[in-house]
């Protein structure tokens, strides 16, 4: 299965046609399921180069770009260490809107702390990034 034909490109077309803004993007791409669901699919390194190969080729086709962006919007799913390794691969700079929406992903990211109480005391802290 290739990541285009993983993705719901119709819904995900009228999404892209109708975003004016960033924010309304990245939000609603984020609601599909075959968006969530993209970086259980499929090796990092092969969505960075599928990202990189798509805003590559010029001219681009509303294929080339929703995927690129599904892509992007995709890996917000990921904890933010790994988002941002797979974001140092990718030349986001060259969508009109990559680089706000890896800003998006870092704004409205707060850390979150989980520990685990055993007898005796705290046994182990976990820090992470969660979508806030």
């Amino acid at each position: 299965m290739s990541i285009e034909s993983s993705l719901d490109l119709k819904p995900l077309s009228v999404k892209y046609l109708l975003a004016n803004t960033p924010m309304y993007l990245y939000s609603r791409f984020r609601e599909e399921m075959t968006i969530q669901n993209l970086c259980h699919q499929f090796d990092l390194t092969a969505l960075a180069e599928e990202f990189n190969r798509r805003v590559g080729r010029e001219p681009r086709c509303i294929q080339d770009v929703v995927v690129a962006y599904g892509i992007v919007i995709g890996l917000t799913f990921l904890e933010a260490n790994l988002t941002n390794a797979s974001f140092g691969r990718m030349d986001l700079s060259k969508l009109d809107w990559g680089t706000a929406l890896r800003d998006i992903f870092h704004q409205s990211h707060i850390p979150t702390i989980t520990s685990t109480v055993a007898s005796g005391g705290v046994a182990s802290v976990s820090i992470s990034r969660g979508l806030g």
